[in-house]
């Protein structure tokens, strides 16, 4: 199997940069959020964070992102474990921009009302 994770999110803070003998690391802190409609058929939003590391020619780019930015990040999950708290990251293999105002269209092989989807879906499939 492949570790490959694709996420759409926005910019929670300015990227962090860490300088070391071998290069940089830049740290980002990304937020994905999803809505759905409660039992009371409420709307109601959660929000994930990720924290997402980029390394090597990868940075130069990244430390040029700001707060509030919307990204799309692919890369591989990787997990870590300090004195008995285990921590996940996503590896960065590229970080691209999404222009303000771009359309995205998402397809799900979830029904409707799990999708919170309104709009009519003519697929298809």
């Amino acid at each position: 199997m492949i570790n490959n994770v694709i996420l759409l999110g926005r910019l929670g803070a300015d990227p962090e940069v860490k300088s070391f003998n071998s290069g940089e690391l830049v740290k980002l802190r990304v937020a994905t959020s999803e809505s759905y409609k409660d039992k009371n058929d409420e709307w109601q939003e959660v929000t994930q964070w990720h924290n997402v590391s980029c390394w090597g020619k990868l940075t130069e780019k990244a430390k040029k992102l700001t707060k509030g930015e919307t990204i799309a990040v692919e890369g591989s999950i990787t997990y870590s474990e300090s004195d008995g708290k285990w921590f996940t990251d996503i590896k960065a293999h590229r970080v691209r921009r999404v222009p303000t105002g771009a359309k995205t269209e998402v397809v799900s092989s979830e029904p409707k009302e799990v999708r919170g989807n309104d709009e009519g879906d003519d697929l298809p499939f």
